[in-house]
């Protein structure tokens, strides 16, 4: 059986210099991720609308209506690729190695392909789901689901993108993480979370 605490302590033990965690369609978590130090970045973007431009404040007008390609900084390794075969093999094959897959579109497929690659994943909200967990059908429902909540307030977007790499932070110094099916969904009003269960 999978355990959360075997795969911490390995995350800790290997520390964020070796780190690899894959990026599905948000510059502002793959940016995030440089800026701590994560040892690589393997980034699957997307065609740039006006509205991603509003909601994302790393990226800026010039980047709209373009396609979202990431080029390596500092010590981090950045591979980017654009989500151009939507599959599960596609996704698969594009974040080989990764530790944790982070998605922000395109959930469900990624989920299939952290499944496949034994990968955590961190879906629209603020929790780890475990990939023996992702075999189960509720699961998958539940992430189209929340797909659909992704946030379209700039600040809202900016809190759930530090949340998300907050979490990847916390795997790896082996401090407790919040584990599927509890989450953190981000609201616009009343705080900019609310805690619910998934499933």
């Amino acid at each position: 059986m999978f355990e959360l605490l075997d795969y911490t302590t390995k995350l800790k033990a290997e520390g964020l210099e070796k780190l690899s965690v894959g990026v599905v369609c948000s510059r502002m978590v793959a940016e995030m991720l440089w800026r701590v130090g994560a040892g690589t970045v393997r980034y699957i973007g997307d065609f740039i609308t006006p509205q991603d431009v509003y909601r994302d404040v790393s990226l800026c007008m010039d980047d709209a209506s373009d396609y979202d390609v990431l080029h390596p900084k500092g010590k981090t390794l950045i591979v980017s690729v654009l989500a151009e075969e939507l599959s599960v093999d596609g996704f698969t094959r594009a974040m080989r190695g990764c530790d944790v897959i982070i998605a922000h579109r395109y959930c469900e497929i990624a989920a299939k392909a952290a499944e496949r690659l034994g990968a955590l994943f961190i879906p629209t909200a603020v929790t780890s789901v475990l990939p023996e967990d992702l075999k189960r059908v509720e699961v998958l429902k539940t992430i189209r689901e929340v797909e659909r909540l992704r946030p379209e307030n700039p600040m809202c977007y900016a809190m759930l993108c530090s949340a998300q790499v907050l979490e990847v932070l916390r795997m790896c110094s082996g401090e407790e993480v919040i584990l599927a099916p509890d989450a953190l969904i981000p609201v616009e009003r009343g705080g900019f979370f609310e805690r619910v269960k998934l499933w």
